[in-house]
């Protein structure tokens, strides 16, 4: 193996979560606009724009603005496929606005993002996301930290129902 290629296996990240939800359910709230703008990103942001084009070539966007002091942060996605409720895959891209906390993520980075929803149950669901094709290991812990809070508010919102 090149030290190269040693690299490019870390640059991934892979997170799973269990939710005591229907898969259905968990599936729409990562596909229905609405529901996304009550979760979606870390804690301390509001989602103020949610888009969302569930069809393969369909398009989706989201702006997050961090809370304490109006940082934005735009996603842009290309939905891949979508096998619905089991498995949704974006090319996402970020844009991060000057963002001083996110100064060494690249200015449109785009990775692939792969959600899988499994049922275990017929109220509990485990999503398992592995995003993919991060140019450093700085930007892929930054949207690991991000995603772990993101599930947690999802959490919480399904908790909540």
């Amino acid at each position: 193996m090149k030290p190269n290629d040693a690299l490019a296996e870390r640059l991934f990240l892979s997170l799973q979560r269990r939710f005591d939800a229907p898969r259905e359910r968990v599936f729409q709230a990562f596909t229905d606009p609405e529901v996304m703008k009550q979760w979606w990103g870390p804690r301390g942001f509001t989602t103020t724009e949610a888009d969302m084009d569930a069809v393969p070539g369909g398009q989706a966007r989201w702006c997050m603005v961090r809370d304490a002091d109006g940082h934005r942060s735009r996603v842009a996605a290309q939905v891949v496929a979508v096998d619905a409720p089991s498995r949704l895959v974006l090319w996402m891209t970020d844009h991060c606005d000057g963002d001083p906390d996110w100064q060494d993520i690249p200015a449109d980075m785009t990775t692939t993002v792969t959600m899988e929803f499994r049922a275990l149950g017929p109220c509990a669901t485990e999503v398992t996301l592995r995003q993919e094709g991060f140019p450093d290991v700085v930007s892929r812990d930054v949207h690991k930290t991000g995603w772990a809070s993101g599930l947690d508010c999802l959490a919480d919102l399904l908790a909540a129902a």
